[in-house]
């Protein structure tokens, strides 16, 4: 008898544990952000010697919780990047990329960015910037 109201017991406290479960987020849909790019690379074709290019890199947040931008870090001093810091669930931000081509005349132009964030699958994103100055 005692076993039996033992078992209903922790039958019935089971079951309200798995019905507040069900309300809180499941398995599949953690509570994290999620960084999106649809290009990490821009390719600006062929430009004079002491051209400013800008590019502005979308990111988008497909997560639950905030997307933090921590840190954006560019390859060498001739590449200036101003960043959106905190996107919000659903929203988008931009990351954008001026670099100064003066005194690559003749040479392929190549940059890599890093992208710190506080997306578990997504800690360090690199972009690219490229191109060609005549």
């Amino acid at each position: 008898m005692i076993f039996s109201l033992m078992a209903a017991l922790i039958f019935i406290v089971c079951g309200v544990l798995d019905a507040d479960q069900s309300s809180a987020s499941k398995p599949g849909e953690p509570n994290i952000p999620v960084a999106y790019l649809k290009e990490n690379r821009f390719e600006f074709g062929v430009v004079k010697d002491g051209t400013e290019v800008n590019h502005a890199f979308i990111i988008a947040n497909k997560g639950q919780a905030s997307l933090l931008i921590e840190k954006v870090k560019s390859g060498c001093g001739c590449t200036a990047v101003d960043y959106t810091r905190e996107i919000p669930p659903g929203a988008e931000g931009r990351i954008i990329i001026k670099a100064n081509t003066t005194g690559y005349q003749g040479q392929e132009f190549s940059k890599t960015i890093l992208v710190e964030t506080n997306d578990p699958k997504h800690r360090l994103i690199t972009l690219f910037i490229i191109g060609t100055i005549n």
